[in-house]
């Protein structure tokens, strides 16, 4: 209850506490308000009940079908869906974000349940950094932030693929993801063999993801 999450025992922020605040018996919060995870339309519990009360809303099982057997069994498992109810009309817009990766987060906006309409197409809360927007060839490739490195000097004369097929379409995505690695790996000398290990994985993980 220390974070401004929709979760149990903290209320969405409001006039008085921009952060949002504990929930207690003077300052109830509806059950309402918090993300209903769901699997196969079936609300999940964390204690595993088909009921559940306002400390049990299902995050723990809906993260732990990915972590505990991966994709395929996230997969196999049905539809996973996150409902949240808007019980505030004046709500326009919300926000995601994930509490591991640093700026993975975006805005959601309210529709007209009727027409599908944004409530209000003016974005109410600043975001304090920018998204990339990828062009043609990163979108082609799924991935951005790649394409200053397709025939870049920096990888002349790295070779990262071999074959015929090497400046295929797929190729070309990956040989500018390879040379964004290799280059964003090298990194300046620290003591500390903690920080160079975090500066170097950090590259080597983004680019492979």
């Amino acid at each position: 209850g220390d974070n401004p999450e929709l979760e149990p025992f903290v209320s969405a922020p409001n006039d008085l506490e921009p952060e949002g605040g504990e929930c207690n018996e003077t300052h109830p919060c509806p059950f309402t308000q918090f993300p209903a995870y769901k699997l196969n339309g079936e609300q999940l519990c964390d204690n595993g009940n088909t009921t559940c009360d306002s400390g049990d809303f299902g995050l723990d099982q809906y993260e732990g079908v990915w972590f505990s057997g991966g994709r395929d069994d996230w997969l196999d498992a049905g539809n996973f869906s996150v409902e949240v109810t808007i019980v505030d009309p004046a709500t326009t817009e919300f926000f995601y974000f994930c509490h591991i990766h640093n700026q993975m987060s975006g805005r959601i906006k309210v529709l007209n349940a009727t027409t599908g309409a944004q409530l209000d197409a003016t974005d109410k809360v600043p975001i304090p950094y920018a998204y990339n927007q990828p062009d043609s060839f990163e979108s082609s490739c799924g991935t951005f932030n790649v394409s200053q490195f397709v025939g870049s000097d920096a990888c002349k004369d790295k070779t990262f693929l071999c074959g015929d097929d090497s400046n295929d379409e797929f190729g070309q995505c990956m040989n500018a993801i390879d040379c964004a690695m290799h280059e964003e790996m090298r990194v300046s000398l620290d003591n500390d063999p903690t920080v160079i290990f975090m500066h170097q994985m950090i590259a080597h993980h983004r680019n492979a993801v």
